[in-house]
């Protein structure tokens, strides 16, 4: 990822743009196994019940179509206290 942010941030510079493209807080992580990813995949869409937009994951417009790559994704409750709160 750090050398995708490097290659467009040049070219956006070669274009006449100045300063930054990317935000400092972006943090990219490596999942190591199929299991982490799943958890992740959960996390994000915990996000709106999180925040209060809806009570449920399926409720959520911008959802997507995961649930037929993960069966039951979007029936799933919300998830307790993740261990990627720093997500």
């Amino acid at each position: 990822m750090h050398s995708y942010k490097v290659r467009t941030t040049q070219r956006s510079w070669s274009h006449g743009h100045s300063g930054k493209l990317w935000q400092d807080r972006f943090h990219d992580r490596i999942l190591r196994q199929r299991d982490s990813g799943i958890e992740v995949v959960e996390y994000i869409f915990d996000n709106p019940i999180r925040r209060g937009l809806v009570a449920r994951r399926r409720d959520y417009p911008y959802s997507g179509e995961l649930d037929v790559l993960i069966p039951g994704l979007l029936d799933e409750p919300p998830l307790p206290a993740s261990p990627h709160s720093k997500m």
